[in-house]
Parts: C-alpha cells; sequence; structure tokens
C-alpha cells in the first residue's frame, strides 16, 4: 500500500496541490491510527493498517516537491536536506517513544502528531509554481512574497523566470506524454529512477530492514540488541545534519561520492567483522575486534546515507525537472526504490544462503562504486543555478 499511495501522490498532489495533498495525507494517518485502536477484530485492524501505509505512501514525496518550489536557488538543496534531516529525527524519536511509551497507547501518539500537524497547517504555504500552472498569477506573487519576506527583491524575477520555463516547455510540448517522451524529461527522470533504486539495493532498507534480525542474531550474544537498533537512527541523524554542512562546502556530485565512499568503507569492515568473528575461535582480541568494526560499520552505513547519498537523491527532483515535473519524478524514483527493495527481499536470502554476510557485504561495496562511477559520469552540475539554466544544461545534455 506504500507503493501504490507513492504512485498516486504524483497525480493528486498536480490536482489539488502539494500543501493540500499533505492535509489530505494526516487525516488518513490519524483515522488510521483511530480504526486499529478501536478495531475489535482483524479484519478492521487490518483495514486500517493498509490505509496507513497509503498514507505513508502518499506522503513520502509531496514535502520534498514543497520544498523545492517554495526555496531560493541558493537554500534548494539545504533545504530539501533540511527535510531529510527532521524525518531523520523523527525516526530517531520514534524509537524513544516505542521504548518509553506502553503498546497501547503508541496509536495515540501517532494520532497526537498527526492533529498537531492540522493545526499548524494554516502556517503552511501553498506551492508557487502549482499556482502559476493553474493560472493563479496573483496568489502565487503572494504566496513568494510571504516566504521570501518584505525586504526582497527579486519576486519579479523569479515569477518571471518560473512563468519561461513552464511557456517553453507548455510550446514545445502540448501534451503530457509530447512532454515526457522529450529527451529534456527522459534524461533527467532517468537519473532520478536509477538513484532512487540503487537507494532500495544499497540504502539502509535492506541492510537494516532485511539483514537486520538475523545479522543482529550473529552478533546479539557480543552486542546488546539496543546498543545496534539505536546506532541506526543516531548514524541517520548525524549524517543528515552533517549534511546540512557539507551541502554549503561541496557541490552535489562530491557530497554523493563522499557519502558513497563512507558507505563503502563501512559495508567493508561488516564484512571484515563476520569474517573476523568467523575465524577468531573465540580469542578475545579478535571478538573485540570484529565487535568494533560491526558497530562502527552500522552506524557508517547509515551516516554515509544520510550525509551524501540519501540526501542528495532526495533533491534531485525538485532540481532537475521542471515544475510541472517534480511530483511525478519523486512519484516514480520513490517507486523505483520500493520495486527494488522488494526484488532484493525476494533475491537476497537465496544469495546469503550461498555466500553468506561477507561476501553479501562485499557485494553492497560493488554496488556502491557502480552508483558513484553512474553519478560522476551522469548527473549533471545544478548548483546555485536558476531553472532556466537548468532546463539549459539538460538540453546541451
Amino acid at each position: 500500500m506504500i507503493f501504490v499511495g507513492s504512485l498516486i501522490s504524483s497525480p493528486l498532489s498536480e490536482c489539488i496541490g502539494r500543501k493540500r495533498c499533505l492535509i489530505l495525507v494526516n487525516l488518513l494517518q490519524s483515522g488510521s491510527c483511530f480504526i486499529m485502536l478501536v478495531g475489535l477484530n482483524f479484519p478492521i485492524l487490518l483495514t486500517g493498517w493498509l490505509l496507513n501505509g497509503f498514507s505513508a505512501g502518499l506522503g513520502r514525496m509531496p514535502a520534498y516537491t514543497l520544498t523545492s518550489e517554495i526555496s531560493t536557488i541558493r537554500l534548494r538543496g539545504v533545504l530539501a536536506i533540511l527535510n531529510s534531516i527532521c524525518k531523520s529525527y523523527g525516526q530517531l524519536l520514534l524509537y524513544v517513544v516505542n521504548i518509553l511509551v506502553p503498546p497501547e497507547y503508541l496509536l495515540l501518539v501517532g494520532i497526537t502528531l498527526s492533529l498537531s500537524f492540522l493545526l499548524l497547517s494554516p502556517f503552511i504555504v501553498r506551492s508557487p509554481h502549482w499556482l502559476l500552472r493553474n493560472g493563479k498569477m496573483i496568489e502565487a506573487e503572494e504566496m513568494l512574497r510571504l516566504v521570501r519576506g518584505p525586504n526582497y527583491s527579486g519576486v519579479e524575477e523569479e515569477l518571471i523566470n518560473i512563468l519561461s520555463v513552464i511557456t517553453k516547455q507548455n510550446n514545445a510540448c502540448k501534451s503530457c506524454i509530447g512532454r515526457w517522451t522529450s529527451s529534456d524529461f527522459l534524461l533527467p527522470f532517468g537519473i532520478i529512477v536509477a538513484l532512487f533504486g540503487s537507494i532500495g539495493l544499497v540504502g539502509r532498507d535492506v541492510p537494516v530492514n532485511f539483514y537486520g534480525p538475523s545479522m543482529f542474531a550473529e552478533f546479539g550474544f557480543l552486542i546488546p540488541f539496543e546498543t545496534i537498533m539505536i546506532l541506526i537512527p543516531c548514524g541517520s541523524a548525524f549524517g543528515y545534519t552533517a549534511s546540512l554542512f557539507i551541502a554549503r562546502q561541496l557541490k552535489k556530485k562530491s557530497q554523493f561520492l563522499l557519502g558513497a565512499s563512507i558507505m563503502i568503507v563501512s559495508s567493508g569492515l561488516i564484512s571484515i567483522s563476520y569474517l573476523i568473528k568467523k575465524t577468531s575461535c573465540d580469542e578475545s582480541y579478535y571478538v573485540l575486534l570484529s565487535k568494533i568494526f560491526f558497530m562502527i560499520g552500522v552506524f557508517g552505513i547509515t551516516l554515509g546515507f544520510g550525509a551524501g547519498y540519501g540526501s542528495v537523491v532526495y533533491t534531485l527532483p525538485g532540481e532537475l525537472l521542471a515544475p510541472e515535473d517534480k511530483s511525478i519524478g519523486g512519484a516514480a524514483g520513490e517507486g523505483s526504490r520500493m520495486i527494488v527493495t522488494a526484488i532484493a527481499l525476494k533475491v537476497y536470502p537465496h544469495i546469503l544462503a550461498v555466500l553468506g554476510f561477507p561476501l553479501l557485504f562485499f557485494t553492497h561495496v560493488f554496488a556502491t562504486i557502480l552508483s558513484a562511477i553512474f553519478v560522476s559520469k551522469f548527473l549533471p552540475d545544478t548548483d546555485n543555478k536558476s531553472l532556466s539554466e537548468i532546463q539549459a544544461l539538460l538540453k546541451k545534455s
């Protein structure tokens, strides 16, 4: 249902707007939690769970799209990363809540968070890009002036830039099919789908969510389970926080390569930790070394993902695509990630039975290296460029 929600998020956010889509997501979230809270039998609980998954998929990308459409050129990447930081710290908070709050009250926490968003939603602005594409020029200008502040003098210039890109797209391709078959769309769309798919393969989904129970069982007698579980959200939160400062110093391509390098080293350390554990014969020095390598590796995978790999990939739909294609690019990217993850979950048990953890994590090293090569060769330099400059750059490519 998360996959279905991700696919529907694009046409829905284009139809009703980004802000209204996020409001609908939280209405569905609170409603699904209430259904599960009062559910007296399995069919009702299943209905609430499916609705919760659908709303989770529905809300994955509209926030990123809205952020990219209200930000300035220089802050476009930083604000997208800030979005991921809030998401990461939210996950860390939920780990803590899950430890402190009794299970029967966890659904009340979900309802409270969604209702809090709904109460604060009047302070969220609507997308100027979406308003312009729907002929609401005055309202779009009001939104831009509201988010830029009274001392900002470039509102008219921004509006002209957005309108020029929209006009060029409409003149070049009168239909959606015509636009989606042009090289201006296919090149960035292919980059986005490929890199989101790579997240499904080497991101935290498979190593943590699938390998998690079995890999933790392997080290469970050496490292407390709670210690391992806290390393995961801490690494992700610290990585995304660091990416906020890294983004000011490095271009996106360099930032991605930095994050990928950390993940390569971390996956290698996990692989080595299993090799040491397998051949150490319980000698205390080697056991301690394997524990250290394993914990550094688990922390490092999520750290590298947050610091560069994931933080850069999630900015790409807002960077590379034209205003009318941002939502479909984000939805397709999330869909690609989930499809690859689902395939990996089916295939990896058989690979694991043949290769074991040491070689399996070396396949992660190889896959991450391929992603880094792909980015080095194909990702265009969009840093500090306007929408029209990015579109011109893609035409040259």
